[in-house]
């Protein structure tokens, strides 16, 4: 009998950390494009395809095809669309949805003091009047939008192996983090803390790339999804999940890069005026501002990354590089008459994947499982189905 406890034992253990759990990934997905921006005009063309326009009750308002340009504009009384022929309203929301095999379109925005300039994009589109601006969404497939994300991210010229782990790891980011955004009405955003998603693909070599990983997802030893953070440059050395999001994360630790330090994000410098800098660390500080403390702050080193800024642990290094606009917190500083000079490594959060060091690992011949094992640690992929 015990014998028999122990081989059932020994057989869940093995079942359960060999099956891939039921992960939930979508044909089609739901992007809130110009996010972070108040748009409340924008011009809609279509440039492949036809477009029917529909208003909340999904009644046909009017059909557009190629060539074809309608102005979309938030107004007291709804959404105002306006083409050569027509003017028409919703009090609601509209959707442009494409009726033929591909559709494709451009939105230009069209505001006087927010002239982002245009953008291309699959499928179908979804305005939606928000408090400020437009809610503006692209429904569109889901691999489609991973590819526009691996462009967005990674450019243009970069090695076929490096196009691979980029849409494994966007795709993966993607279905870990689906609900971001589910009180707005879409999945995720375009802005980087998403993902970059700022055209759909037209790169051929990306495409490729994302169809030959069609389905390859990033999970840890459970079978889970792992958020396959990323950024594009560490200076040298990576960062713990725990010194910058306050949680550990077994699989997103700290690693010595070499493949990064002579790469173009790899070294900066940025100066600070010694009174903006006293007027700040008096208010963070309050009454531990003092003489003493302010020279340790100004000649501040980290040979290994740190996380505070000052001895009491009272001034995180994330919140001083959001503070100040910097390229990350790996930095150090040097007192010079009024100024304090910041030499810094590294761009971004230093957490997870370093674009910079994985595009020289591809260049080297690494493959793009070798280079997750490097960055990841512990985490293998799995081919799933939607």
């Amino acid at each position: 009998m015990i014998k028999l406890a122990i081989v059932l034992i020994i057989y869940f253990l093995t079942y359960t950390n060999t099956q891939t759990p039921n992960i939930h990934y979508p044909e089609i997905i739901r992007i809130g494009i110009f996010n972070q921006h108040d748009i409340d005009k924008f011009s809609f063309s279509v440039i492949g395809g036809e477009y029917k326009i529909q208003d909340n009750n999904n009644s046909l308002l009017k059909t557009v095809q190629p060539y074809d340009l309608v102005v979309i504009e938030k107004t007291e009384a709804g959404i105002k669309l306006v083409n050569e022929q027509d003017t028409l309203f919703s009090e609601g929301s509209i959707s442009f949805a494409g009726q033929s095999f591909r559709n494709t379109f451009v939105i230009s925005t069209l505001n006087d003091n927010n002239k982002i300039g245009y953008r291309i994009y699959d499928s179908d589109l979804i305005i939606k009047n928000k408090p400020s601006g437009l809610n503006i969404i692209n429904k569109v497939p889901f691999e489609n939008y991973i590819a526009g994300v691996v462009q967005s991210e990674s450019g243009f010229g970069r090695h076929p192996e490096y196009y691979n782990l980029q849409a494994t790891i966007s795709r993966t980011y993607a279905i870990k983090n689906l609900d971001r955004h589910k009180n707005e009405d879409f999945h995720l955003c375009d802005e980087v803390h998403c993902q970059a998603y700022y055209s759909k693909s037209i790169y051929p070599e990306i495409i490729l790339a994302t169809e030959y990983t069609r389905g390859d997802v990033i999970v840890d030893n459970y079978g889970l999804p792992i958020n396959t953070v990323f950024h594009a440059n560490c200076g040298g050395v990576t960062v713990n999940s725990e010194d910058v999001w306050l949680n550990a994360t077994p699989y997103l630790k700290e690693i010595v890069d070499t493949f990064c330090i002579d790469k173009p994000s790899a070294r900066w410098e940025e100066s600070i005026s010694k009174k903006e800098l006293n007027q700040y660390l008096e208010k963070k500080l309050k009454d531990k501002f003092t003489d003493t403390v302010a020279n340790k702050i100004y000649n501040f080193s980290q040979q290994h990354r740190k996380t505070f800024l000052d001895p009491f642990q009272l001034i995180p290094l994330g919140s001083f590089r959001n503070d100040f606009e910097l390229r990350s917190t790996y930095f150090n500083m040097e007192h010079q008459k009024d100024s304090i000079i910041l030499n810094g490594r590294g761009h971004g959060h230093g957490v997870g994947l370093c674009q910079e060091g994985a595009m020289e690992m591809a260049n080297h011949g690494f493959s793009r499982d070798s280079i997750i094992s490097f960055y990841y640690r512990n985490a293998i992929i799995k081919t799933i189905e939607n």
